[in-house]
């Protein structure tokens, strides 16, 4: 008796350990990604399509229950496509030859498939008809019979859909020939050009692109029962208000999820590159106005002000332990609503101008921006230690940091690795590159700088945990991707929040390649409306406050006029401004499941 009393009691824990197991972890569906490896032979450096790849992944992991598989479609076996819910075809290598098998099954399964941008004329016009009453006509090529006032050619660059209408990246410069097209847009102008059999076809289309905003228009989503169509690459360049919003959008219906946070649409404001430095007038001014309006925000904390060419009236150095006034400062700034991010530790990198003045605010601090890649001295020893640094110094202040935001949002692959395990949230918009990432070992959630402890102990057991990790990264191909929506771990597996609509920009700089108004972000905060779980989310810096800047909003100094009117629009848009603290503290236990790769690229 005594005997079935400890095995019954062992069973009991037994079922209790793996039904905690499974709550942290949920998986309820699976999803399959085949991107084009390209043949080795001849294109032996074809990262690409893996890149992209990542970007989905990215956008797969905003729903945290989803196991993901990541295969090179040239791996394809005959019924894979049976194993998951929805399986995804990044087609990104021009005429790239696929199996027969994968083209058999695709154009017969039941389950959900997407195809997303070339070679899908390798279905054969039989099974396009079939499947969508359409056929292939040709791949678009830029009109440049049909140019605009910036000598811009004719492209199929505006999208409409759920009556709101999106549009491809552009820059403000103009090219000056068909040859410096690409080099001078950030826009891929490919597109699938597509012919409906019929009218009833046209019932299909969840998305149409139309031709420099006139009639001409070709189906740019279109979906008949389990197959959907995308008839560009949607992670090709990305920016505000892009079409690849559609896209991110649609994933909810490909994948028959329900939003998140009961459909809540959150705003998040950040007061940008706050540091020791900071005019205490404008600090009480944003603060102030913050509270009038009844708002949350967010402060972008950088610890330490440096300016190792002495270009300013300041210090070489002044650290916020040292500035009582500026740490009142802050404090008021609590007090009116506000939420803290470590946005890094100095935000410049040693005696250098990397690549600017070297000033705090203005340059990268992990990455050589000179060398387009790491800092000299990048490292899993340095990198904690910087960090701790930072974070000790807002901690001794005694405020809580929410999530952690890198300067400009760069840091090499290594480095986002690490932020993705010591900080439970990030702010970025990602920078993501081929990788392979060895030898991590994942954090548990006390060992994490915003949500654990900061001591002696845990910054030897940090050290100890993530002292063999090693990341190595593969040719040249980078993505850079923006979020409407959090992501519960992306490729390096950092939890992202979103900032989807930057900030106000009226000037060019060597910084800044296009202009971005108040009307801007509010048009732009407008067209997400129409997306599910999205965040309207952006910066300002108090700059605009100065009369004696061109970039400034108001008429007269601290006039706060203007980025009043950017706040009550949003407000008035349906979203609210999150509390980030609570947010962030709420939302830290999940993550998605570690992706399963086949035909992984590397080995360690």
């Amino acid at each position: 008796m005594r005997k079935r009393f400890f095995l019954l009691l062992f069973i009991i824990l037994v079922l209790v350990s793996l039904n905690s197991l499974f709550k942290k972890t949920p998986v309820t569906k699976c999803v399959q990604i085949y991107y084009d490896h390209a043949p080795t032979t001849s294109d032996p450096a074809y990262y690409q399509g893996r890149l992209y790849a990542i970007g989905l992944q990215n956008l797969l992991a905003h729903f945290p229950t989803i196991q993901q598989y990541i295969i090179p479609i040239e791996l394809y076996q005959k019924g894979q496509l049976e194993r998951c819910e929805a399986s995804f075809y990044l087609g990104t290598y021009y005429n790239n030859t696929l199996p027969q098998d994968f083209l058999n099954d695709f154009a017969n399964t039941r389950k959900t498939v997407v195809w997303i941008g070339y070679n899908l004329w390798q279905l054969t016009q039989k099974n396009l008809e079939t499947i969508w009453s359409a056929a292939f006509i040709d791949l678009f090529s830029p009109d440049w019979k049909k140019t605009d006032r910036q000598g811009r050619p004719g492209i199929y660059n505006y999208f409409t859909y759920k009556g709101e209408v999106f549009e491809r990246c552009k820059y403000d410069k103009s090219p000056a020939d068909a040859a410096g097209f690409k080099e001078h847009y950030s826009v891929d102008y490919d597109i699938a050009l597509l012919k409906l059999l019929n009218k009833a076809a046209e019932k299909q289309v969840i998305a149409w692109a139309y031709f420099t905003m006139s009639k001409a228009r070709t189906p740019y989503i279109i979906k008949n029962f389990n197959h959907w169509y995308i008839a560009d690459n949607p992670f090709a360049f990305i920016c505000e208000g892009d079409r690849y919003f559609i896209f991110t959008d649609i994933l909810f219906d490909i994948l028959h999820e329900k939003p998140q946070d009961n459909g809540k649409r959150y705003a998040l404001v950040r007061y940008e590159d706050v540091s020791p430095k900071q005019s205490l007038v404008k600090m009480t001014v944003l603060a102030n106005m913050f509270a009038k309006l009844n708002v949350h925000f967010a402060i972008s904390l950088i610890p330490i002000y440096v300016d190792p060419f002495k270009i300013s009236n300041a210090p070489y150095s002044i650290s916020m332990e040292n500035a009582p006034l500026f740490i009142n400062a802050l404090k008021y700034e609590k007090k009116q609503g506000a939420s803290f991010i470590l946005h890094s530790v100095t935000h410049q990198y040693n005696q250098k101008k990397n690549p600017f003045s070297g000033i705090t605010g203005d340059d990268f601090e992990f990455w050589d921006k000179s060398t387009a890649g790491p800092i000299a001295e990048d490292s899993v020893p340095y990198v904690l230690q910087r960090l701790t640094k930072g974070v000790q110094l807002v901690q001794e202040a005694g405020f809580k940091i929410a999530a952690w935001m890198p300067a400009h949002y760069r840091a090499s692959a290594l480095d986002n690795t690490i932020f993705g395990q010591v900080f439970a949230w990030n702010i970025i918009r990602g920078n993501y590159k081929v990788s392979k990432i060895c030898h991590l070992a994942s954090l548990p959630i006390n060992l994490t700088y915003d949500q654990g402890i900061v001591n002696d102990k845990t910054n030897q057991e940090r050290l100890a945990a993530l002292a063999n990790l090693q990341v190595m990264t593969f040719g040249n191909a980078k993505l850079h991707q923006l979020f409407p929506y959090p992501i519960y771990g992306d490729y390096y597996g950092q939890r992202i929040i979103p900032e989807d609509l930057g900030n106000i920009q009226t000037v060019l700089s060597d910084q800044v390649v296009t202009k971005r108004t108040v009307d801007d972000i509010i048009k732009d905060a407008k067209r997400y409306t129409v997306l599910r779980d999205v965040w309207a989310s952006f910066f300002i810096h108090d700059l605009l406050l100065d009369i004696s800047v061109s970039n400034r909003t108001g008429k007269y100094q601290y006039n706060t006029r203007e980025l009043e009117r950017l706040i009550k629009a949003i407000k008035s848009d349906g979203y609210e401004f999150v509390n980030l603290e609570q947010w962030t503290a709420a939302h830290s236990a999940i993550k998605r499941p570690e992706p399963i790769e086949v035909g992984a690229i590397g080995s360690c």
